[in-house]
């Protein structure tokens, strides 16, 4: 650790070195942790004065060194490696069933890593909790007494809101027996966005959402750490509540009632591109975007249901004509009322 201030030929002498460092390529960023306060000040107003080509910059310890490393090797397209805790599968931690299918891993020793892909439908949502309390046993999680989860939604497709309420009320009752400490999801579509943003007050258990893989563990190594610091280490800072002027409160509902009105029921979805993350009516309008691809699911659902159908009449020859009236005594036929003949010898036959 170092202790006073080096002088001024050294500090240029460092400077240098790290700049010829920057411009041969070898140096990609600098960051310094338990240095004196003179230090610290004279390098927080070089940086003020000077740009520096790579990130440079002060962190409170050494894991936050680190972690600030191996974010800019990955942006700059580094491999560094994912493998950061020893992993475990075991056969039987799979579930493959029509459309859907899903797979555990262990990575340490209370991470549990799902890979979904397909549609996730009712009939599969019990068959899902069953493998899912059989892989907690048997990874030891559930004599553990918690766990984390890491979800990859890269290939998963989107879940019905009936299962998706069979879902959500499966958690409620694991998290009961097991409880999961932090979900961190990564590879979500917009509309699996939208469902996560929604339903978060609605679960249980922390969600937070990640870029990749790599991303997810970071996360979940950054906030097991602060679980682990004590109460009287966390800085706990009170949120200021925003308000806002009836003008604003106007502007807002009015946006809103432009998109409600704007909704086109012949195309699916809503557009929210336009409509900041910071609106205080955003979860109103997530809320509606996602009625609105229900709908248009049970409209798809319903339309594919009743094709096949209308092209069977088509192959079978059926019109909406009146069908013939057939004589069974002088085999005469007619469209209109049977004359003639009783009318019990008159039998309906369908023709054209």
């Amino acid at each position: 650790m170092l202790t006073g201030t080096p002088s001024k030929e050294g500090r240029v002498a460092v400077i240098n070195f790290l700049l010829k460092e920057t411009s041969e390529g070898y140096l990609q960023g600098f960051w310094v942790f338990g240095a004196p306060l003179l230090l610290r000040f004279i390098l927080q107003v070089g940086l003020r004065l000077h740009k520096f080509p790579v990130p440079v910059g002060i962190v409170k310890d050494y894991r936050e060194a680190v972690q600030n490393a191996l974010m800019v090797l990955r942006q700059s397209g580094v491999d560094v490696g994912s493998k950061l805790y020893p992993r475990l599968r075991k056969d039987g931690w799979a579930l493959e069933i029509e459309e859907y299918g899903i797979s555990f891993e262990l990575i340490g020793d209370d991470i549990l890593y799902t890979i979904a892909q397909g549609r996730l439908k009712e009939p599969h949502v019990e068959k899902f909790f069953e493998l899912y309390e059989k892989v907690l046993q048997e990874a030891g999680l559930t004599q553990k007494g918690y766990y984390y989860r890491i979800i990859n939604w890269e290939r998963f497709e989107g879940i019905p809101w009936k299962a998706r309420s069979m879902y959500i009320e499966g958690f409620k009752a694991l998290n009961k027996k097991t409880p999961c400490r932090l979900s961190v999801i990564f590879g979500l579509t917009k509309f699996m966005k939208l469902l996560v943003a929604i339903n978060r007050p609605f679960v249980s258990i922390p969600v937070m959402v990640a870029k990749d893989f790599p991303d997810a563990l970071e996360i979940m190594e950054r906030e097991r750490d602060r679980v682990r610091r004590p109460k009287s280490a966390l800085k706990i800072e009170k949120q200021k509540v925003k308000t806002y002027t009836e003008e604003q409160l106007n502007g807002f509902a009015n946006e809103m009632l432009k998109v409600i009105g704007g909704i086109n029921w012949d195309q699916a979805g809503i557009s929210l591109d336009n409509m900041s993350e910071e609106h205080p009516l955003k979860p109103v309008l997530d809320a509606l975007a996602v009625v609105k691809l229900d709908l248009d699911n049970l409209f798809q659902e319903k339309k594919s249901h009743k094709n096949p159908f209308m092209r069977a009449r088509r192959n079978i020859g059926y019109s909406s004509k009146m069908p013939t009236r057939h004589c069974m005594c002088c085999k005469t036929g007619s469209s209109g009322m049977p004359t003639g003949c009783a009318a019990r010898c008159w039998v309906f036959r369908s023709g054209n």
